[in-house]
């Protein structure tokens, strides 16, 4: 699926969610819940974005990971590179989009995107060869989705604040190698992403 259809896929989907958050009463307590009142785009909503994402995430790096060790028979340094990333950097994606609240699982992918995408832009060439911008423009790919997502949830206006602050985040969770090892992030992180950056959009009446 090309991305443009991914993101008309997934307007679609915003479109037949916010209603929902509208008219559902008793919806989860999620961070959004319990740090703006009268949220229109809830927890249970986002998660579903989230998990769709993830999914993505997973798809996209192993499909890119396959041409790498189809286009290289006999490099078996780069075909172990590839199969590193397919094996390490999915799991990660699984691990950032199940945390236990889906505005924490948005910025964890979030953060993993902008890592992915400056690791391969300092390291891409030393582990994929000539084959090093399949593996850049796919960790591109991924993270232009989660910002289309994120940009959904933030308001109006503002999607440069919080692209900051993933960025911010980001510096202080960097990938080194290709078994995509992270720091843990900081609850606060998300406390803050939440009540600072999300806050207006997710107002009753900001539709």
């Amino acid at each position: 699926m090309s991305i443009t259809s991914r993101r008309s896929s997934t307007l679609l989907l915003i479109a037949a969610l916010v209603p929902v958050a509208c008219t559902t009463s008793g919806p989860p307590q999620g961070y959004l819940e319990r740090s703006v009142k009268n949220a229109t785009l809830g927890s249970e909503q986002l998660d579903v974005l989230v998990v769709d994402a993830t999914i993505v995430f997973s798809q996209e790096v192993e499909r890119a990971a396959d041409r790498i060790i189809a286009a290289s028979p006999g490099e078996r340094s780069i075909r172990l590179n590839a199969l590193r990333w397919k094996t390490y950097a999915v799991s990660a994606a699984f691990s950032s989009g199940s945390q236990a609240d889906p505005a924490a699982s948005l910025l964890d992918l979030w953060i993993l995107c902008i890592a992915q995408r400056r690791f391969f832009e300092a390291e891409g060439t030393r582990l994929f060869g000539p084959h090093a911008g399949i593996a850049l423009d796919t960790a591109r790919s991924l993270e232009r989705r989660i910002v289309f997502i994120a940009e959904a949830v933030v308001p109006s206006g503002e999607p440069d604040q919080a692209r900051r602050y993933a960025e911010n985040a980001a510096a202080t969770s960097p990938i080194t190698d290709l078994y995509f090892v992270q720091r843990p992030m900081d609850p606060a992180l998300v406390r803050t992403f939440t009540t600072e950056v999300v806050k207006v959009r997710t107002r009753a009446g900001s539709m």
